[in-house]
């Protein structure tokens, strides 16, 4: 590869991240609000009040996403979700609802998938739910609720983070406490290794 078709291919990657229109809003222990609980870092995420059972219900709310979107999912990175199989004659089932406003009801999303004793995403498609009846309520500002042990069968779980993420951005990593990279920044990122390793070819 020559110098500079390298370079070409950096200006190509960094001008896609620059007009990229994708987005990630994520929700944690950071901006959560008052009556969430989100674990805040790795290692409290079986301390109380983060660890709930079924008698701890609780919910969230999304940063309103700008209208223009072709895709959007939500990643909801839990702990320790002793899904089927779990070995247990009644295994663990975290539901997560939506908001839709304009019917007044909590949708179910379905419930949450995972690994036991670790932090996990379980990714749910909100644009084309239910022929796209979110799409207005995540330009709003999505609502979010977790059932949680909806078959009251004396399991526990947490929450690390959740994030939506429009037009294939990624949600990141799903341990607490760890920032995802920004639309488009794994773009840039290549745009700028491409740039050092012309930069090397021309010094040796």
């Amino acid at each position: 590869m020559t110098k500079y078709t390298v370079l070409a291919a950096a200006l190509v990657a960094m001008s896609a991240t620059v007009g990229s229109a994708a987005t990630i809003d994520t929700i944690d222990a950071s901006n959560g609000g008052a009556g969430t609980y989100f674990v805040p870092t790795l290692g409290q995420e079986t301390t109380g009040p983060y660890y709930r059972s079924a008698s701890q219900d609780w919910g969230w709310s999304h940063n309103a996403i700008a209208s223009g979107f072709t895709s959007a999912v939500l990643n909801i990175s839990a702990y320790d979700v002793d899904e089927t199989p779990c070995g247990l004659t009644t295994c663990e089932v975290d539901n997560i609802s939506a908001y839709d406003a304009d019917s007044n009801t909590w949708m179910l999303l379905g419930s949450l998938t995972g690994d036991n004793n670790a932090f996990s995403f379980t990714e749910f498609d909100i644009y084309n739910f239910s022929g796209g009846v979110l799409i207005d309520d995540i330009e709003a500002g999505l609502q979010l609720s977790m059932d949680i042990d909806a078959l009251n069968a004396g399991w526990l779980v947490s929450l690390g983070k959740s994030v939506i993420s429009t037009d294939g951005a990624g949600p990141g990593n799903p341990n607490p406490g760890v920032v995802p990279l920004p639309a488009g920044g794994v773009l840039l990122l290549s745009g700028l290794a491409g740039m050092a390793a012309l930069r090397r070819r021309r010094k040796s």
